[in-house]
């Protein structure tokens, strides 16, 4: 993220804050107000916003997802400044406006009404909103499935007559209380790959690789849940010959994993959180997160 462009000078913010019409002046402070309060919670001085180079040493450690809030209030700011106006409305995030950015990793309500159920107006409801901001999508548009959850369990979506032949064979998991959890329908988004650099590590080792301000390890409901719509839709096998460490442990506390997606079907299992195999790496999925606009 070129530092040049998100910082307007502030060296003197009383002269700027001058030089904008009154109207807009509310809008002025609460957008210096929220960078000021980003770079307090993310231990930036806020003075070195206006010295590239200082700025770019000190973000160095952060990810850059985790930059996408302070991002978009200094590209609103910079317009402010120099257009005198507030920077257009932003289009609303529509799912047509998100099939058009995330495109084949795009699985909406159209989706899940054709391979999984017809929607209540209660899930509809719950899913009007897309919690994600355009800068998010399009920056996980190569790497992660937008999708819309309507929160079916492991075991609902392997009684599903269509998915019978889709899951390798584990009764086990019909004991499992992780396999039965049901959520609210909600928007997620998951990657479509174990995280950079996650294999061949131990549990203690994979999670931290997060930047957990945002990302999260999802559920393996979410990820079972996504792989199969996105292969119903697709025809494409994610996690083919990679299993990703989940959120979820089982009844003995031991780390639950989804993956191993071939010819005998996708697998859920639990495994030793300290086997370092070179095929086992950690889940990812983005948050949806306040900052975002």
């Amino acid at each position: 993220m070129p530092p040049e462009s998100l910082s307007p000078q502030l060296s003197s913010v009383e002269s700027l804050r001058s030089s904008i019409p009154e109207e807009h002046r509310k809008l002025f402070d609460s957008l210096l107000q929220d960078i000021k309060d980003y770079c307090k919670a993310n231990n930036l001085p806020f003075h070195l916003l206006s010295s590239p180079e200082a700025f770019t040493k000190a973000v160095g450690p952060i990810h850059p997802s985790s930059l996408e809030p302070l991002k978009l209030r200094m590209e609103r700011l910079a317009h402010l400044i120099k257009h005198k106006e507030p920077m257009p409305e932003e289009r609303e995030m529509t799912e047509q406006y998100a099939r058009e950015i995330m495109g084949r990793n795009f699985l909406g309500t159209k989706e899940v009404e054709e391979h999984f159920s017809e929607l209540s107006p209660e899930q509809q409801e719950s899913l009007s909103i897309i919690p994600f901001s355009k800068e998010t999508l399009e920056s996980c548009k190569d790497t992660h499935i937008l999708v819309a959850d309507i929160g079916l369990s492991i075991m609902d979506i392997r009684k599903l007559e269509k998915c019978k032949e889709l899951f390798y064979k584990d009764d086990w998991l019909k004991t499992e209380s992780f396999a039965k959890h049901t959520y609210q329908p909600s928007w997620r988004l998951i990657r479509k790959t174990p995280v950079e650099g996650s294999v061949s590590k131990a549990w203690f080792e994979q999670w931290p690789l997060l930047d957990l301000q945002a990302d999260e390890v999802p559920s393996a409901r979410q990820l079972v849940y996504t792989i199969i719509l996105y292969f119903f839709t697709t025809g494409e096998r994610l996690f083919k010959t990679f299993w990703v460490r989940t959120n979820d442990v089982d009844t003995y506390g031991v780390r639950v994993l989804v993956g191993s997606f071939g010819a005998r079907g996708l697998c859920v299992n639990s495994w030793d959180s300290g086997d370092c195999r070179d095929n086992i790496g950690v889940a990812s999925a983005r948050k949806a997160l306040n900052l975002e606009s």
